[in-house]
């Protein structure tokens, strides 16, 4: 906006109060002459128009009641003459006479005007009164005005007015007002002219002293002159300039005295300062004090320099530093009470006392005292620091009136600036205290800390590391804890050490944003997962320590190891995961009940087979709903009388189960009953089903010639047929779940044994798919040969080992038969006999064995494919 006014300015140059006056003056007259030539313009053409309407009103009559007699009327020549007559009326330039149907009867216009006037619109209006219009574009007025005879209309007369001698005249009122004001400008303009110059003129010249006065020209003269108020203001001006003059020298001779006055504090103050930097470049004031005192005796004389400090909280005044006069209670290091001294004082009001007479003035508790080391006089000043006294410096002398307004100052300045010195000693010393106490309250932590079982680490206000304990360094992987105790260590460098072995070791000190209030109730905790060494789930949180002043000693970091529970509440929740399956999937009914035997709740997708909605009866009986349903009264009441039981029962055709279980309370009554139903319809028709097919298996398995023997790789028997049965003599409940070594001599046990065990570590046994000759043990102990052939199988990632079984004990017998008769050949007929002997009985042999090999392979496939059915019908599963 400044920038604007400025541009401004710079657009409209400023004018003086001649240039203003004129315009004013020019621009007032222009005003009044243009309003008076408007007036004018106004009243002449409202005069004009009202001589037309008076001259047409009158007209009008005239012509009415000329022509107003029919027979007249209708000789046209003599309204022709009538019609001339009016013509020649001045300003009138037409008259057209019209009959009642708006025919026009005569025309007559004036010299030059061709021009056919016909207004048809205006002559009918003017059918039954007078009527008027002005047509601007052709500065004519036309007035119609109706011929009557009697009340009937004969004729309608319209008339032309030239209006152009209107414009005519406003023309010359407007040049004549225009001379006039022109001559009236340029006579206003001359007058305001002169009246300015000798007005302005005596104010130029003011103007010009005042401004030399500004400047500092005393000595100019101010002329009197012009009008009355002019030559008023000038000798007031005059008079201002006089007075200024002699104020100018009465100053000058004050500011000569007070730079002095200043050069001298200065001077004193540089001391002063030069002074106080003894005690402010030093956190030890003890050791530099006698200098200081020294230093002040150069600026203030005395014969005992004290520094006191006073703890308000307590009420004690102790005197830290004394240079001079001493006496008992009187030295450094001295504690006396507060209350009704001279330091009490200056302490609450703030300012410096000063006694000039200790002896005549003993209202302070400590004045008598000091009068007797010879004392008789003193000075206290308050020390400040941020905003508050801390203590007092404290002056005292052997002469009475020793002290005044320049010691004052002088000690006041002092004070200031060595307060702040004195503050930072007496909080370093506090500090170091502290420091030394804190050390000792530390140690003390570590101590308690050591044997927590939860990971501990301890870290300063700076982020160093100050302990850890050893549980914190088996949870990290860290081994040197030792090396931590030093202080020096930051966290970042634990951090990088720990980064090799820590997935995420940001974790480790990262400030908790989220989690569960901890242990303090203020402190968040959140949960965090390592990797290495162990995997491990930790709840971490921290807290600020403290020591007995209150003052932080760093911060406590603890780690807490929740594996077991985290992996006990995952089980939980996986559990009731896979409940919330079972129970919205399967077709099961979950529900509870009171002790009133209503229910509480009612879950699960069997419900939509009764016909009900989840919740659909709670908050309703049992008893009542399923009253129809002796099962579920009978579990109900079992169940409130505080036995578990089970019920089956068939509702819509549907075959449940359901078990009911008592809710005991804290004080082991019964609270009501829990319960969990599953529709078993499948389960019962999959039991027939299977019932029947392990029939028809086992109708099958039986009718095969060979032993069909099933076991798993733990060697249990868990299938067997009939012929196994009559070959080892026992019945099937002493051999399913028993485990096949007993069908084995002792030496073949070991071996057995063997075999499994290297199957087990390497998934190969090499008797699978041949056949193997080996001997068996029957019940009565007896042993027998055997063919056997096994085959590996796996059922739901389960092992099973199938073998074909066959008693060879007649072909043993047999083959012995043959080796007696292939020796008693060669005994007892010639070479070529033996020879056809033998190829016969060799043939025979041969082909006995294939025969045998071949019902054997085909028996075996047989049993694989009814066995492959049984498992796949769930036989052997039930």
């Amino acid at each position: 906006m400044q920038s604007t006014k400025a541009h401004r300015k710079k657009l409209i140059p400023r004018l003086g109060v001649t240039s203003l006056l004129v315009l004013g003056t020019a621009l007032i007259i222009t005003l009044l002459v243009a309003v008076d030539t408007v007036l004018d313009v106004q009243r002449e053409r409202q005069a004009f128009w009202d001589n037309l309407r008076e001259r047409s009103t009158l007209l009008s009559e005239t012509l009415n009641k000329v022509l107003r007699d029919p027979l007249y009327f209708v000789d046209v020549d003599q309204v022709g003459d009538i019609t001339e007559l009016v013509v020649s009326q001045p300003e009138i330039i037409y008259v057209n006479v019209y009959t009642p149907d708006g025919r026009l009867l005569k025309e007559e216009h004036s010299e030059g005007l061709e021009e056919h006037h016909d207004d048809g619109e205006l002559v009918q209006e003017a059918s039954q009164t007078l009527a008027m219009v002005y047509r601007s574009g052709q500065e004519v007025l036309h007035v119609a005005a109706p011929i009557k005879a009697g009340n009937e209309v004969i004729g309608v007369a319209q008339i032309g007015f030239d209006v152009k001698s209107l414009s005519n005249t406003t023309r010359g009122i407007i040049f004549q007002n225009v001379v006039e004001g022109l001559f009236l400008l340029g006579a206003g303009s001359i007058l305001a002219y002169l009246v300015a110059r000798h007005v302005v003129g005596p104010l130029k010249v003011l103007a010009q002293s005042a401004q030399e006065i500004g400047m500092g020209n005393l000595d100019v003269l101010v002329p009197e002159g012009g009008a009355k108020e002019i030559s008023e203001l000038a000798t007031t001006l005059d008079k201002m300039r006089v007075k200024m003059r002699s104020h100018y020298r009465d100053l000058g001779q004050q500011v000569s005295k007070r730079t002095t006055e200043l050069q001298v504090q200065i001077a004193q103050m540089a001391l002063v300062d030069q002074v106080a930097r003894i005690i402010t470049s030093t956190l030890d004031i003890d050791q530099s004090y006698e200098e200081f005192a020294d230093e002040v005796k150069k600026l203030v004389v005395f014969d005992r320099l004290t520094i006191t400090i006073a703890d308000q909280n307590l009420g004690l005044l102790t005197i830290k530093n004394v240079v001079g006069a001493s006496g008992p209670g009187r030295q450094s290091g001295s504690v006396k009470p507060l209350e009704g001294t001279r330091a009490q004082h200056v302490i609450e009001t703030g300012q410096t006392v000063i006694n000039s007479d200790l002896a005549g003035n003993l209202s302070f508790a400590n004045n008598e005292a000091l009068v007797e080391l010879g004392l008789r006089s003193g000075i206290s000043v308050p020390l400040v620091s941020n905003d508050k006294v801390i203590g007092t410096l404290n002056l005292r002398s052997n002469q009475v009136g020793a002290y005044g307004a320049r010691e004052q100052t002088i000690l006041e300045r002092l004070g200031k600036l060595i307060a702040p010195a004195i503050q930072n000693a007496r909080l370093f010393e506090q500090a170091e205290a502290e420091r030394l106490n804190s050390a000792t309250n530390l140690a003390h932590l570590k101590a308690v800390l050591a044997g927590i079982g939860s990971g501990i680490l301890l870290l300063n206000d700076e982020g160093n590391i100050l302990w850890a304990n050893q549980k914190f360094a088996d949870f990290f992987g860290y081994e040197d804890v030792a090396s931590l105790a030093s202080g020096q260590v930051h966290r970042s460098a634990l951090q990088e050490q720990i980064c090799r072995n820590f997935a995420n070791p940001n974790v480790v000190f990262d400030q908790p944003t989220s989690g569960s209030p901890g242990d303090n109730g203020n402190e968040p905790v959140d949960e965090i997962e390592l990797l290495y060494p162990k995997r491990r789930i930790l709840h971490r949180f921290n807290t600020q320590v403290f020591d007995d002043a209150g003052e932080s000693l760093g911060s406590l970091w603890v780690y807490q190891d929740f594996t077991d529970q985290k992996l006990a509440e995952n089980a939980v929740r996986e559990a009731n995961e896979r409940l919330n399956t079972v129970v919205n999937n399967s077709p099961v009914i979950l529900f509870a009940l009171n002790q009133h035997g209503v229910f509480t709740l009612s879950e699960g997708k069997a419900l939509e087979v009764l016909g009900r909605e989840p919740g659909e009866v709670v908050g309703q009986s049992a008893f009542d709903i399923y009253r129809d349903v002796p099962e579920i009264l009978d579990g109900v009441g079992t169940a409130l009388c505080g036995e578990a039981n089970r019920r089956t029962m068939v509702m819509r055709d549907r075959t449940f189960e359901a078990q009911y279980e008592p809710l005991i309370g804290d004080h082991g009554e019964i609270t009501g009953v829990v319960g969990l139903a599953h529709d078993i319809t499948a389960l019962k028709q999959a039991e027939a089903d299977l019932i029947d097919s392990k029939m028809r298996l086992t109708s099958v398995l039986d009718t095969v010639g060979d032993g069909i023997i099933t076991i798993d790789t733990a060697g249990t028997m868990v299938m067997v047929n009939r012929e196994i049965l009559s070959i080892w003599g026992y019945s099937q409940e002493e051999l399913i779940g028993a485990n096949v070594k007993m069908l084995m001599p002792e030496n073949y046990r070991q071996a057995h044994s063997a075999g499994m065990k290297s199957y087990l570590e390497t998934g190969t046994l090499q008797v699978i798919g041949h056949r193997v000759e080996l001997d068996g043990r029957r019940k009565d102990g007896t042993n027998f040969p055997f063919e056997i052939l096994i085959r590996e199988t796996r059922v739901r990632d389960q092992v099973y080992f199938i073998a074909a079984v066959r008693d060879i004990t007649e072909r043993r017998l047999i083959e012995e038969e043959l080796v007696e008769a292939e020796q008693f050949a060669k005994r007892s007929a010639s070479e070529s006999d033996l020879l056809y002997a033998m190829a016969s009985i060799n043939a025979d042999r041969s082909g006995f064995q294939e025969a045998f090999d071949d019902v054997l392979q085909k028996c075996v496939d047989n049993c694989l494919q009814l066995y492959w059915l049984a498992l796949w019908t769930g036989v052997f599963e039930c």
